[in-house]
């Protein structure tokens, strides 16, 4: 082992013992104490197995020490003229965290050599586990800056400028987060971590994509996707006489329907000319069915932010065309959870009678 024959040592520092995983001491000067020399013997082990490490590199940077371990994890630091203490020690490995301590020597009487032995215990990088994201606004696809994610107990970096984070993950598994802004609707998102079995220091990804957010009671115009029939038809209320029947179809496939679906036979087409309409479903009376024909408007419902304006747009009864007419309507599409909201009051005059009925029906693709 190299011999230190002159140390160039100045200022004054405090004493510091090894102790593992403890990063606190000094890089500082080492003490200058004029006396005989010492013989530091160092044996580097996991601090985890207590196994000893091989090829881990010591260095001193201002004493120029350069020195590896050996198979059994030794390694002799000779110093011709020892200080008190020798501070700023640095032990590096390619798989083990980079460690940094104090040997503690004190005094050594002039023309004698003093032998020191200690133990050094380094622990072994981690393996490092990241999601990354980039989330924008669902309205203008901008990227949205200062977004939080919570669910993690040591918690995340928000957004930067464009929109982007990487979430450190603690391991494997499954993680259920979510996504907060003070000026957006939170976003739940789930993370599936595998386990690969990384080696330590190496980083395991999972690139997460893009989320879109939406604006806390804002409105959005987004592609809505009525094709067909919806799964799930629920009447919340029906007062009077009356009921929903029928599902929600499209204009086009009504109109196709036979004749005999119904009680009775009249020519759709003349009843519905000049009437604009996107949707349909039908409402019962007593005897009678009366078709109701709907549009959806993209504009914010005044009942209902963020979701889409839907307007009854016609109340057909063939056999009755004597003022049976929409009073009111609060209907809205909820693009969010794909749920439409029909709510109405209507007026019939039939045979001289005359009343209001109310319905509220609920339909979810």
């Amino acid at each position: 082992m190299k011999k230190i024959f002159h140390l160039i040592l100045g200022g004054c520092f405090a004493l510091c013992a090894i102790s593992c995983g403890d990063d606190a001491a000094s890089t500082g000067d080492n003490e200058e104490y004029a006396a005989g020399s010492a013989t530091i013997r160092l044996t580097v082990v996991d601090d985890a197995t207590r196994q000893p490490l091989a090829g881990v590199a010591v260095k001193h940077t201002l004493l120029k020490i350069s020195e590896t371990t050996a198979s059994d994890g030794s390694v002799t630091i000779n110093l011709e003229s020892a200080p008190r203490a020798l501070v700023g020690l640095e032990f590096s490995h390619e798989i083990y965290d980079t460690y940094t301590t104090a040997v503690s020597i004190g005094e050594v009487e002039e023309g004698t050599n003093k032998m020191i032995d200690e133990i050094v215990g380094l622990n072994m990088k981690a393996v490092n586990y990241v999601a990354a994201l980039n989330v924008v606004d669902d309205s203008t696809y901008l990227p949205v800056q200062g977004v939080s994610i919570l669910g993690l107990l040591t918690g995340s970096d928000g957004t930067n400028e464009e929109g982007s984070v990487n979430i450190r993950l603690p391991g494997p598994g499954i993680y259920n987060l979510r996504l907060a802004h003070p000026e957006y609707d939170t976003l739940d998102f789930r993370v599936n971590m595998p386990d690969e079995g990384g080696l330590p220091g190496e980083t395991i990804r999972v690139d997460l994509g893009t989320l879109a957010l939406t604006l806390f009671g804002g409105f959005r115009i987004v592609p809505v996707n009525l094709a067909g029939e919806y799964d799930v038809q629920i009447v919340r209320e029906s007062r009077a006489r009356g009921a929903i029947t029928g599902l929600i179809i499209t204009k086009s496939a009504y109109m196709s329907l036979a004749d005999a679906d119904f009680e009775w036979s009249w020519n759709r087409s003349a009843d519905f000319s000049g009437t604009d309409f996107d949707y349909v479903f039908s409402a019962s009376g007593a005897k009678w069915v009366y078709p109701l024909c709907f549009k959806l408007y993209y504009e914010e419902a005044p009942n209902a932010p963020g979701c889409y304006r839907v307007a009854v747009t016609a109340f057909l009864e063939s056999f009755s065309p004597t003022g049976n007419h929409v009073v009111t309507e609060q209907s809205y599409y909820n693009p969010k959870k794909k749920e439409l909201h029909i709510e109405m009051e209507f007026y019939e005059s039939w045979l001289g009678l005359t009343g209001w009925d109310e319905y509220i029906l609920t339909a979810r693709e």
